[in-house]
């Protein structure tokens, strides 16, 4: 049995690499055997490929916390999360491959419109993809060209992270992460196009998403509704449009300028206070006073009744040209 000194040695290591390093690593601050002892009392997590994480991390894996997404408010964000990304960060390295999808997304600090169910991984062509322990929990793999930087990041670059997610997710969710990687200033609009011109592997749904992006959306809520509208014929919604209104300019979430229909993403987060509520009401009257058409949609509504919610918006599209 190794000596306590050795132990602490070994723990204090891994703490100092925030708790996720290499076996070598610990055995050259302690030593093997001292490595072998905190493994055995259940100080360490083995994630194989030579790498070890603290237990605290181990069960970040187990059981991921939800991200500290847009739509939660601050006291309901995870104090566990910021250990789930170094986790994370560490099966990549253990697994000489680099975090992919909404895993790279969440890791450069975009926002998402939902939490990954596993974590994912991009390796390189021509690696054989070693079983993974049961401690990372559910972990998907794909195969992709990666470069040295990507690799040594542990991460895909912010281009390949959003083409990605728009050729495997669905419309919203990948639209989500495109606007939230220009609103971050990631990526530009050009740096997209181009890209995706060159692509091959599910050109079409990735040439959709990079021409619906953009970064003046406010958050994955919005992002999700502008996706939905995409659908409605007639109408060019537009995010945060600006509308001169006898009290000032009035910003709408998406607004068709020349039909005059707002479409609100109305959250408790940004609206549930007693003087934003009263702004809100005082911002709804001014445009209805112009002859503005206001629709408001509910975060519930949007993901469990999608199509109510575009029929609505379609119905007051057709009602607004019959009246041309």
């Amino acid at each position: 049995m190794p000596r306590p000194s050795r132990d602490a040695a070994c723990l204090d290591a891994l703490m100092r690499s925030g708790g996720a390093a290499e076996v070598a690593v610990l055995a050259a601050a302690s030593s093997r055997s001292a490595v072998r002892a905190c493994l055995a009392a259940g100080h360490l997590v083995s994630i194989g490929g030579g790498w070890v994480v603290s237990a605290g991390l181990g069960s970040r894996l187990r059981e991921p916390p939800r991200s500290p997404a847009w739509h939660l408010l601050p006291e309901e964000w995870s104090a566990q999360w910021p250990e789930l990304l170094v986790a994370r960060s560490a099966v990549a390295a253990s697994r000489r491959a680099a975090l992919a999808g909404r895993c790279a997304a969440l890791h450069r600090g975009w926002a998402v419109l939902a939490d990954p169910a596993s974590t994912e991984l991009a390796t390189p062509h021509g690696r054989k993809a070693r079983n993974l322990p049961a401690v990372l929990g559910p972990t998907t793999l794909v195969r992709r060209r990666l470069t040295a930087e990507e690799l040594a990041a542990r991460v895909t670059s912010p281009v390949r992270t959003v083409l990605d997610c728009a050729a495997t997710l669905p419309f919203r969710e990948a639209l989500a992460i495109a606007d939230s990687a220009l609103r971050a200033g990631a990526v530009s609009h050009g740096e997209l196009e181009e890209a995706a011109a060159r692509r091959h592997a599910s050109r079409a749904a990735v040439l959709c998403v990079v021409a619906a992006a953009s970064g003046l959306a406010a958050n994955p809520f919005e992002s999700a509704l502008r996706a939905l509208l995409v659908g409605v014929e007639g109408a060019s919604f537009t995010p945060q449009l600006s509308v001169p209104t006898s009290m000032g300019p009035a910003r709408v979430d998406l607004g068709d300028g020349e039909l005059r229909i707002a479409v609100e993403a109305d959250s408790y987060l940004f609206h549930g206070g007693e003087q934003a509520f009263a702004r809100d009401i005082r911002r709804y009257n001014a445009l209805v006073a112009q002859d503005w058409a206001v629709l408001r949609v509910s975060f519930r509504d949007l993901m469990t009744r999608p199509e109510v919610v575009r029929d609505q918006v379609q119905s007051v599209v057709w009602a607004r040209l019959s009246r041309r």
